[in-house]
Order: C-alpha cells, then structure tokens, then sequence
C-alpha cells in the first residue's frame, strides 16, 4: 500500500493547481455555438481485454502502448471532420512530456487543445530569477495571496496550498517540473503556431464548486487529508509504479483509485473529475465547430489521464443537451450564476507568447 492514499495521488493527477502568482491576461475568442453532442463514427474505444488498434499500430513508439490515447472523429459536414487524438498524461512524469512530444511531431495538429485554464498560464513560461524570491514565502503569507487574487474564502486558499504542496513533493521526489507536459505543447505552439486552446474550467469555480459541495464534515476530513498528506515523504518508486500504470492503462490501479476517491469523498469525484469530463469534452466539441467545416483537421488535445474515458464518453454519446446546456450546469456557483461567457467562448491563446 503506498505511503499516500490513492486518492490523494488522483486528486493531484486531476487538479493541476499552481495558481500562485499573477495569471497573464485571458485572451478569449468568443465562438457561439448552438450544436448538439453527437455521435461520431469510427471511435476507438479501450477494452478490457487490450490489444492495439490499426490506428495505433503507425504510431511511433511508444505511443502503441498508451492505453491513456484515443482517437476520435468529431463530423463538421457530410464530408470532412476533425480527427482528435485524445492523449492522457500524467502532470509529473517526464514520461508524459516525451509523449506529448512525440505525438505532436508525427500528427502536426492545426489545434492542440490544453487541460489549463487561464488562471495557469504562467506554468506554460519560466518564472525569471529576480521573481523567484516571491515564492519563498511562509505558508499563511501564501494563503493571503491566493485569496487577494482570486477572492477565494480562507478555508478554499488553505486547501489550495496543502495540495500545491503535495503536488510540489510529487514533482521534487520524482525530480520532474509539475505539468512539464503543457510546457512542451507550449513550446511546441510558439514553433509550429497552430490554434493553442486552454479548455478547462476556471481552476476558481472548481475549487469553489468543491468546497461548496462539502458538508462541514467533509470540509474538516478533506482539510485534515491534504495536512496529512502535505507530512508525508512520498517514495518515488511507488509513486513512478503507480503513474506508470495510469499511463499503461492498468485498470485495476485506476479503478482502486476512484473507489478510494469516490469512498473518502463522492461529491469532490463529481465536482472535480465528471464535471470537469463534461466541460473539456464541450469545448473541444465547440471549438471543432468553429474550424472551416470545407476541410478535414486534426486536434491533439492534451488532458490527465483520469479524464480521457469521461471524455470520449460525453463526445461519443453526450446527453441530448447542447453543449451550452451542459456547461451552464456545471460553471455556476452560489454566488455567483454570471457565467455566459463560460458558456460561450472558448479561450485561445496568442501563439506569440510561446516565441521567444
């Protein structure tokens, strides 16, 4: 059994949170969008029982052994489609990186598709050395600051500390750079300048969204969780064996690692993996509809890999609803229910930035 709690690992697999110093400005292009989920044909689906699809067989190694990649066809006419490579990854593991690499070189995208929001932009640049000394700041000093940039409440700020620390552990014992991944898109982007999209949800409103669907009970057990686990030295092979299973689609690791989630705390797998499942499958599919439906494209969307299944689901059978319906349902707050340009834009990012 591994020093830390399965969940734990899944909750820094899944929520990337390195909020921490001024976000740049969020560039948005607004796209509205009135289209339903559908169906696409010739989706690849993972079995059980696993063996390479003719898809994958091409792919340049060791991309046929990813369980965490998928394929999917999103249809923009009667005649052309956007093929999107669905690549799950791991936020600390150089593994990932290579991955990304490799995929990207051999697809050459007009979109790569990012799991960021734009309050995590400054992770995609390097942090110049005269800023760095801001960071060496004591853990209550860093608590203020997130709540005096995000507005976040007090107990939502201390939460979002303990698991950048986990995070931090993760990333020091494996000597990786948290989410080395995004910044090989990145780079990738300023080079070749596709169509860079951040498609996740604001990391505010899911932290928001979580602390609201905690009792007082559940609040107290998640804060004295993430302090526990904040105190305890992670051991590098158990926690390489652990990402190396996600990334190979070992399932029983996956599955223990939601029952552990799902058992500890049920509404943060909601809050914090469907929901969010559900909003980065609707901006892909938004931002598929809005590229020259007269040509055929291709996408490389980067995600972690808890997300990949709930993904291809919602884009492979979807609800009914249009995917504004669904996004509403899953951006708005207590406090706050002014989310149309959640609902309706899609957050492209200058590919300049990425140049020197």
């Amino acid at each position: 059994m591994m020093l830390i709690p399965l969940w734990a690992n899944l909750l820094s697999a899944l929520l990337l949170t390195s909020i921490e110093g001024k976000a740049l400005a969020n560039f948005r292009k607004t796209w509205g969008s009135s289209l339903k989920v559908e169906k696409p044909p010739n989706t690849t689906r993972v079995a059980s029982n696993y063996t390479v699809p003719d898809w994958k067989k091409v792919l340049p190694d060791p991309l046929p052994k990813r369980r965490t990649l998928e394929k999917i066809n999103i249809p923009l006419s009667t005649s052309t489609s956007v093929k999107v490579f669905i690549l799950g990854t791991s936020h600390v593991s150089n593994d990932s990186s290579k991955d990304v690499r490799i995929l990207l070189e051999y697809s050459n995208p007009e979109v790569v598709f990012l799991e960021l929001c734009d309050q995590r932009i400054p992770m995609l640049v390097t942090i110049p050395e005269k800023e760095t000394s801001n960071l060496n700041t004591t853990f209550w000093d860093r608590v203020k600051s997130i709540q005096e940039l995000s507005g976040m409440s007090r107990g939502v700020a201390i939460g979002t500390v303990l698991l950048t620390q986990v995070q931090d552990q993760y990333a020091e014992s494996l000597d990786v750079e948290l989410g080395g991944e995004f910044r090989v898109a990145w780079e990738y982007c300023g080079k070749h300048r596709p169509i860079c999209v951040l498609g996740d949800r604001p990391l505010k409103i899911t932290l928001l969204r979580s602390w609201e669907s905690l009792s007082w009970w559940g609040k107290t057990k998640c804060i004295g969780a993430l302090i526990w686990s904040s105190l305890q030295k992670p051991d590098p092979q158990e926690l390489r064996e652990w990402m190396q299973g996600i990334l190979e689609g070992d399932s029983d690791v996956l599955t223990e690692s939601m029952a552990e989630l799902r058992k500890s705390f049920p509404s943060l797998e909601r809050v914090i993996l469907k929901e969010r499942d559900a909003y980065l499958a609707c901006k892909i599919y938004q931002t598929c509809s809005h590229l020259d439906l007269s040509q055929n494209h291709t996408m490389v969307a980067i995600v972690g890999a808890g997300h990949g299944p709930g993904i291809c689901n919602w884009l492979t059978n979807g609800n009914g609803q249009t995917p504004e319906e669904i996004l509403r349902g899953v951006v708005e707050t207590k406090k706050n229910k002014n989310v149309d340009s959640l609902v309706r834009d899609v957050t492209q990012l200058p590919v300049y930035l990425g140049t020197e």
